[in-house]
């Protein structure tokens, strides 16, 4: 009942929602006898090793998405008509929409998408070609075309370890630690409890995520050599934009400049 009231307390008196929500867990924890290890990898870089976006940046950002991402790292791309931000950088974990926000487990929830599209504009334009059938043309073409597929691939390996790279290192051996797991006692992995065991196979699958999918969360190291499909053309044109159009990448996203190639025959005036 302590943490119960207190913890009320706290709602009633505006105090911080992540401490209260802390101590939420910490009650159910209690009553229902439940390990509080199973909550407690938390991130503190979220907010504290992120850079500084003007707020003008962040004004429009909230108009295009209705929100301000909490993992938000920086503007990627830009218009070139009216410098607006397209595309944001995003920290890859506790992102999010605050639905999916909601339903995380922890703030150590992976956000995979390390380029996200943010302009409305861009966003509809691509899908018109998603239903156009662009995805699956652009995925043949990517098969007939000398070199190309390669070159994908090589895209996909370079985005997984750039996203991996962006955490800070703390963050890395957090996530580690969730799959090397030894208690305080010394116990080795083959002597843990079923709690233990199941968030080890939680932050091997949060490890796997983050360091082994490409982009659009593509498995490009597939056991059974299979060609991976290609998906969401909204994710391979915010990252071609962030960093392929301007040089800052050693492999060209070839998915994402056609679909800039396709959008540029339209001759739109908001790219």
């Amino acid at each position: 009942m302590v943490f119960l009231n207190l913890y009320k307390s706290m709602i009633m008196s505006n105090i911080s929602f992540y401490v209260a929500a802390m101590l939420h867990i910490l009650f159910i924890s209690a009553h229902l006898s439940i390990p509080v290890t199973a909550f407690s990898l938390q991130s503190q870089h979220i907010k504290t090793h992120l850079p500084v976006v003007s707020q003008s940046d962040q004004d429009i950002i909230k108009q295009q998405l209705g929100y301000i991402p909490p993992n938000l790292h920086s503007v990627s791309a830009r218009s070139k008509e009216n410098s607006n931000p397209i595309a944001i950088q995003t920290y890859p974990l506790g992102g999010g929409s605050p639905q999916r926000r909601a339903k995380a487990a922890q703030n150590l929830t992976p956000f995979p998408t390390l380029f996200w599209l943010t302009c409305p504009l861009v966003s509809k334009a691509i899908s018109n070609l998603e239903r156009e059938g662009a995805a699956k043309l652009l995925e043949a073409r990517l098969h007939d075309t000398e070199n190309a597929f390669e070159e994908m691939m090589a895209c996909h390996e370079e985005y997984a370890k750039l996203r991996w790279n962006s955490l800070v290192s703390e963050d890395r051996n957090l996530l580690l630690s969730g799959i090397s797991f030894n208690d305080d006692k010394g116990n080795n992995q083959d002597s843990i409890s079923f709690d233990e065991a199941k968030r080890k196979k939680q932050f091997e699958g949060f490890c796997n995520i983050l360091q082994k999918s490409g982009v659009a969360g593509t498995d490009y190291n597939r056991k059974d050599g299979s060609l991976p499909s290609v998906k969401c053309l909204h994710a391979h044109y915010a990252h071609y934009r962030s960093v392929c159009d301007e040089n800052h990448s050693q492999n060209t996203n070839i998915i994402g400049k056609w679909t800039h190639e396709l959008l540029c025959q339209e001759d739109y005036d908001f790219l």
